[in-house]
């Protein structure tokens, strides 16, 4: 267990990587990642369970965008 970004978390390593693990406003996120601790921290609290747009809306319609038709 480890403290990112504010925000309690488990880290569990594997051979490819990371998987993290964390509950911010009654939602529980996964990350699975090869990137370094210090930069997951930096996004972990940046996620957001309420009705405004937040870190995990901007970032699906970043990865989303080059495939939308509207």
């Amino acid at each position: 267990t480890v403290k990112l970004g504010g925000v309690q978390a488990r880290v569990y390593r594997t051979a490819a990587g990371a998987a993290v693990v964390w509950t911010k406003d009654d939602v529980t996120y996964t990350c699975v990642t090869d990137a370094p601790l210090d930069e997951v921290a930096a996004v972990t609290g940046g996620f957001s369970a309420s009705g405004d747009s937040g870190l995990l809306e901007h970032v699906s319609r970043f990865v989303t965008a080059p495939f939308s038709w509207g």
